[in-house]
């Protein structure tokens, strides 16, 4: 007769005797000292090696948290306002309107949408007669066009 184990029992008489046996080398196995000392070390090991990696994944979240940059809100840009808003400063609407014939690449980048190819590209393209002729001559799109269109102008020399 084959035990569930692999062994095989000689008769059913001797299975008694056979199971006496394997309980004793069992019960001797989970004596101190034994095998049990090594679950133990297993324990130990599984629990340091998991309290380890948790430490890790805390640090982490800390590294960045801390790392986020911190800028006061009186600084922060509001939702509303575009970041080349914040590159050049916004003229204000009462001021003079700027000459297109005239003015220096500076002055030209204060508008909103005209960057540094855009200024440079107007200064190439004079004279003009009227500040339309910057999106007939493809200079600035008709977009860049009208953000600035009240605030230039176009005088004749």
């Amino acid at each position: 007769m084959a035990c569930g184990n692999g062994y095989r029992i000689p008769g059913p008489t001797k299975q008694a005797d056979f199971l006496a046996e394997h309980a004793n080398r069992y019960s001797e196995s989970m004596m101190p000292g034994s095998v049990h000392k090594v679950g133990r070390i297993w324990l130990l090991k599984s629990v340091l090696s998991f309290g380890l990696i948790v430490i890790q994944a805390i640090v982490v979240q800390l590294s960045i948290v801390w790392a986020e940059p911190r800028i006061p809100p009186q600084v922060q840009r509001p939702p509303d306002m575009s970041i080349e808003r914040l590159e050049r400063p916004e003229r204000s609407r009462k001021a003079e309107p700027v000459d297109i014939n005239s003015a220096s690449a500076s002055e030209l980048q204060a508008l909103p949408g005209v960057g540094e190819f855009s200024a440079k590209k107007i200064i190439e393209g004079r004279p003009y007669k009227n500040p339309a002729e910057l999106v007939q001559k493809h200079i600035l799109p008709q977009t860049a066009y009208d953000q600035i269109k009240d605030d230039i102008i176009a005088k004749q020399k």
